[in-house]
């Protein structure tokens, strides 16, 4: 009988024991490494790219220096060749003895940046956008916005 309660025992603390370590194991993800960050290009050359960031810790805009690696996946630019000054770029990179590598690239075109963006380029929205002149007739004059005499005579009996 006592080994029959020493082996339920084991076997009740072997089971709660793999509860409390399964999630663990389960929910523990591979750390790759990478970082990303965005910003827009300032120059790029065929060993880096060099991005005007945005530093939240410093408040500042800064030029921030990305080694390219060799096999630097590029996205929606045919090649680096296609990247230029005034680009928006997504940036996944690695960081190794305080260099930063960029590893994908993926780019936003500057024309299309500022096709949805034209305070970027200085241009105030409503010029953007401005439409055709509107004509204006006797039927939008303010007068037009006044209500009806027996409308009026209801709002004056009833407050409304």
């Amino acid at each position: 009988m006592n080994k029959r309660l020493a082996a339920a025992t084991a076997v009740a603390v072997a089971a709660v024991f793999s509860l409390y370590l399964v999630p663990s194991v389960c929910l523990a993800q591979e750390d790759t490494g990478k970082e990303y960050a965005y910003g827009i290009v300032s120059s790029v050359s065929s060993t880096e790219l060099i991005v005007k960031d945005y530093d939240y810790d410093k408040d500042e805009e800064m030029e921030v220096v990305y080694a390219l690696d060799p096999g630097v996946e590029v996205k929606n630019a045919a090649s680096l060749q296609d990247i230029s000054a005034g680009d928006g770029v997504e940036i996944d990179y690695v960081v190794t003895n305080g260099k930063r590598t960029a590893k994908v690239i993926t780019v936003e075109k500057a024309s299309d940046i500022y096709e949805e963006q034209p305070e970027a380029m200085g241009v105030e929205p409503e010029e953007a956008t401005a439409a055709a002149p509107v004509e204006k007739t006797p039927e939008m004059a303010p007068a037009a916005m006044e209500p009806a005499p027996e409308e009026a005579e209801t709002a004056v009996k009833t407050g409304y």
